[in-house]
């Protein structure tokens, strides 16, 4: 089956298609099996609106705001490498064991792995798709070797000093925004309603229907509610300098927990 990577022309309706394979464990997570569409793969419709291919891990309504999944605390930085020559094609990892967070197979698969300090700092790194990794228990404090993307190696050379964390693909096992603090970044909107374990397109950019918190001005900036889950809500620069913005609002709201229309501005 041929992989579709970067970005794909759509036609109006395709961002409302949604797939749910009889298969959902984690492989069937990364690559689409139904039509071999790569999470993150993005799709420009004719009118200009960008979408994102993401699986979902919930349930979903339409025009809801989905983030990433969270980081985990032993994985997502200062991870010990063994010593990596440049040209790898792969760097091998011991995981910490608090917390005591077990690693599924291909749990990064299409992420990144950085490196956040001393030898190699700075660089980023496509961890790759199918087989990027094994399962590990990481109380038995494993050394994993992790699979980098096809053309991509290592530049600069890893030494046992260098740190490095991982990074799950952006668009993988995404939740509705908590509506609470941000736990992850925002990245994207509904444009149907999603069932758990699906396939579908979040969108990221162009005229969009957002759920509501409260009344929105047009031409204000909105960003993620920390109060309604999956909703925006008008941003303040003077009391909101945490919260993500994703857009603004292009007309006048009736009353809360409507639908507003606005311009996302997340990935274009």
């Amino acid at each position: 089956m041929a992989l579709t990577y970067g970005t794909i022309y759509g036609d109006f309706g395709d961002e409302k298609v949604t797939v749910t394979p009889s298969d959902t464990s984690p492989t069937a997570g990364e690559v689409d099996p139904n039509n071999g569409l790569i999470v993150g793969t993005r799709m420009i419709l004719p009118d200009g609106r960008v979408f994102r291919y993401a699986f979902a891990n919930g349930d979903i309504g339409a025009g809801k705001g989905v983030q990433s999944s969270i980081a985990l605390a032993n994985q997502d930085t200062d991870l010990v490498p063994a010593a990596a020559a440049v040209g790898a094609k792969s760097v091998t990892l011991t995981f910490g064991t608090s917390p005591n967070t077990d690693v599924t197979a291909d749990q990064y698969a299409n992420g990144y792995l950085f490196v956040n300090d001393v030898d190699g700092e700075g660089h980023v790194y496509r961890i790759k798709g199918k087989d990027a990794h094994i399962a590990a228990d990481v109380s038995a404090s494993p050394a994993v070797v992790i699979n980098l993307q096809d053309g991509d190696t290592i530049a600069t050379a890893l030494t046992t000093s260098s740190e490095v964390g991982l990074v799950a693909n952006p668009y993988q096992d995404v939740i509705i925004t908590p509506g609470g603090a941000q736990t992850a970044r925002c990245v994207g909107y509904t444009a149907c309603e999603v069932a758990d374990n699906s396939y579908f397109w979040a969108q990221t950019w162009g005229e969009a229907a957002v759920f509501a918190d409260g009344t929105l001005v047009i031409f204000r900036p909105i960003r993620v509610s920390d109060g309604v889950a999956g909703a925006v809500e008008e941003y303040s620069s003077q009391t909101d300098a945490e919260e993500q913005v994703v857009g603004f609002a292009t007309n006048f709201l009736a009353a809360t927990t409507e639908y507003q229309f606005a311009f996302l501005q997340i990935s274009p």
